[in-house]
């Protein structure tokens, strides 16, 4: 409740709103077990957060509704019609309240939204491509893609839950030992102003790092936000890739065990494993850095949708895309889908 997300609630509302998730939990398990079972493509959940996300993202860019105490619509693209009309009235003032707000659709939100969903569908269809033979094919060559994007968008995602965490866990300390801000210790740990407009941290405080882009940000913010991002995302995809099974000593089992080998060495998997790790390394770690920077850069510009929703979004279209090419493909040649086991 300190955080401002949530109200208080009774016995019967807590309770309805426990059976509400719960309900909506099994929904969700259900419509990706049918989509997986053949009635769609991809997977439920993921359509989920697509959906989601750009139902989103669509309000923060079209909404035509005002926000309590506002003249100005909710949506970008008709807050900027509004603007320009009470600008040739004289009244510039709502033109430049919209280029950039905090934590609301903007302009310069809108501006990159789609700058950076073009850059990260740019980053997605880049590869680094791996030579290698079919042993049963007489030596058949071609390439194993290994994407530039290799770690995807769950190092953010744990980026991203693990400074929340610590941003709640600062806001509890403040709101049950430092409501005052009369502790010069917890001061530096955990120090805020409750005000009409919500919760707003000292910048002098840990607490306002550790909050996703507070009304008061300034540049020491934006640069430890986006520093803090980075490192954290670099971190969990060094652990993500070893225990998803993406490292190079699984890459070599794969390809072993696929009867290839990469020309030129012995097929063996700590051979392979030993060339692969140079890439696999390098990828792990430019990937994390990529993600962790445009979620950050994301969150403070204002995209739509927030940083790592728009991450998701683009990742999930490419997947659906890429799922759309492969039925149409296997509709042209049916052995094909034979072949590679999909019946």
């Amino acid at each position: 409740m300190t955080s401002g997300q949530l109200v208080p609630v009774n016995a019967l509302g807590g309770a309805l709103i426990v059976i509400q998730l719960f309900i909506a939990t099994i929904i969700i398990i259900l419509m990706d077990d049918m989509i997986s079972k053949g009635w769609g493509l991809g997977s439920g959940i993921s359509l989920f957060i697509l959906v989601t996300i750009v139902k989103q993202m669509f309000a923060m860019a079209f909404s035509p509704f005002t926000l309590p105490g506002s003249v100005i619509p909710y949506g970008a693209i008709p807050a900027l019609a509004a603007a320009i009309y009470y600008a040739i009235g004289g009244k510039l003032t709502y033109l430049m309240s919209i280029l950039y707000q905090v934590n609301l659709p903007s302009l310069t939100g809108l501006i990159a939204t789609i700058a950076l969903a073009l850059i990260v569908l740019y980053l997605e269809l880049m590869e680094v491509s791996i030579p290698v033979a079919l042993v049963q094919y007489r030596g058949y060559r071609y390439s194993v893609p290994l994407k530039l994007m290799y770690v995807s968008v769950l190092p953010i995602i744990f980026t991203a839950y693990t400074v929340y965490l610590i941003g709640e866990g600062l806001t509890l300390l403040w709101s049950a030992y430092n409501k005052a801000n009369a502790n010069p210790l917890l001061n530096w740990l955990a120090c805020a102003h409750m005000t009409s407009v919500g919760l707003v941290p000292c910048p002098n405080s840990l607490l306002y790092y550790f909050t996703v882009v507070p009304r008061n940000i300034d540049a020491a913010y934006i640069a430890v936000h986006i520093i803090m991002y980075a490192v954290l995302s670099v971190v969990f995809a060094i652990v993500w890739v070893n225990l998803a099974g993406l490292s190079a000593e699984d890459q070599a089992k794969y390809i072993v065990q696929g009867g290839m080998h990469i020309p030129g060495f012995r097929p063996s998997p700590r051979v392979i494993a030993k060339f692969l790790d140079r890439y696999v390394r390098m990828l792990t770690i430019i990937s994390g850095l990529i993600v962790g920077v445009i979620a950050a850069l994301g969150d403070i510009a204002g995209v739509f949708g927030g940083g790592i929703g728009l991450i998701l979004v683009v990742e999930i279209v490419i997947q659906y895309y890429t799922l759309a090419l492969q039925e149409q493909l296997f509709e042209i040649y049916p052995g094909l889908k034979r072949l590679l086991g999909k019946e």
